[in-house]
């Protein structure tokens, strides 16, 4: 069967082409055995059966049955073929604990409430997946994802790609931790407005915003953007009425901080402007500009204890009004009080 055959099958082949599922993979996906679908000849297998190691192999699965599965512990499937599962009115895992499924590619939307102790690894995800409130612990790591949408505490996607349309990673949940991902679509990138966020080492490509970190009912406490590119999006990084937040050796246009307190915005590679409004300790140190003859000027409002290019003089400081005592360190004390470790990570390396 070749990648012309009928729409009506389902082929991963050599050039990553995905037929029957209205999409295909990113160009530099990893090819997988080509293998056929055919819903006459397809493997059934009930959700009871899904993770039995020795009831699946490599090949093409069509998951029967529509209810949960329920009460999976300790469950695993980490098989040397990329197996296809396929769940044509979508999969809801709820009450799982440490389950786990590596080298496998799941076509039809997911649904992963009140679970936790949750490994994905080198999974495609084609269609969305979503964490709930009640989950904690979820690992994605080399993973493919059209967009994830997390209520979830203590999530890490790392290694991974999102092609997303409409956004690509939201999460409104604590702990959230992204390295290592590239994001391309349309829409916002990574949104977050859960306390102990870490965005490092992500490259986002968008027409809207990239990185938002933004208050939804509580001040957001202790987040990082750091060591990230950003291209495309106008608003490159959005931080809206957090604390305690960083934004340190990006490469990006431009970066909006809204009603924030203690914020650094320090050795950023800017094509824009830095933007800042009624925030209170906004301090930002060594960003550059380049020399291209527009105005680069930060862009102030109602902005109290200010501190500019001078930020690593204490004296120049305190100059200007800002209380020593009450400012915190960036390499001391910024982050002590967060809860979420890199021990919590079941796949850091």
């Amino acid at each position: 069967m070749t990648p012309e055959d009928a729409d009506t099958s389902l082929l991963y082949g050599e050039g990553g082409t995905l037929r029957g599922a209205g999409d295909s993979l990113p160009e530099d996906a990893a090819a997988l055995t080509a293998r056929p679908y055919d819903e006459a000849t397809a493997t059934d297998k009930a959700f009871s059966d899904l993770f039995r190691r020795e009831a699946l192999g490599g090949g093409v699965i069509r998951v029967s049955g529509t209810a949960a599965l329920k009460n999976a512990q300790n469950k695993s499937y980490a098989g040397e073929e990329s197996l296809v599962l396929l769940f044509p009115e979508g999969l809801t895992l709820s009450n799982c604990t440490s389950l786990s499924l590596k080298n496998a590619v799941i076509v039809g939307d997911v649904s992963i409430p009140n679970c936790s102790d949750i490994l994905f690894e080198n999974v495609q995800f084609k269609g969305k997946l979503t964490l709930g409130n009640r989950t904690e612990n979820v690992v994605l790591d080399g993973c493919r994802l059209s967009a994830l949408e997390s209520e979830a505490d203590g999530v890490t996607v790392v290694d991974s790609y999102v092609g997303f349309s409409g956004a690509g990673i939201t999460s409104t949940g604590e702990g959230l931790y992204v390295r290592n991902c590239r994001l391309e679509g349309t829409g916002t990138g990574i949104s977050a407005t859960g306390k102990e966020t870490e965005i490092r080492g992500v490259s986002v490509k968008t027409d809207r915003d990239g990185i938002c970190v933004e208050m939804r009912g509580e001040e957001v406490v202790n987040s990082i953007v750091t060591l990230s590119t950003l291209r495309g999006a106008q608003r490159s990084v959005v931080i809206g009425s957090a604390f305690n937040t960083v934004v340190v050796r990006n490469s990006l246009i431009s970066v909006h901080v809204s009603g924030g307190k203690n914020v650094y915005v320090c050795d950023n590679e800017m094509g824009g402007r830095l933007f800042g409004e009624n925030n209170n300790y906004f301090l930002a140190d060594n960003n550059i500009y380049p020399a291209d003859g527009l105005d680069h000027r930060a862009v102030m409002a109602g902005c109290e204890n200010v501190n500019g290019d001078t930020l690593t003089d204490v004296n120049a400081r305190l100059e200007v009004g800002a209380n020593e005592a009450l400012l915190p360190h960036v390499n001391k004390d910024q982050f002590l009080t967060m809860e979420r470790r890199r021990g919590r990570c079941r796949t850091d390396r």
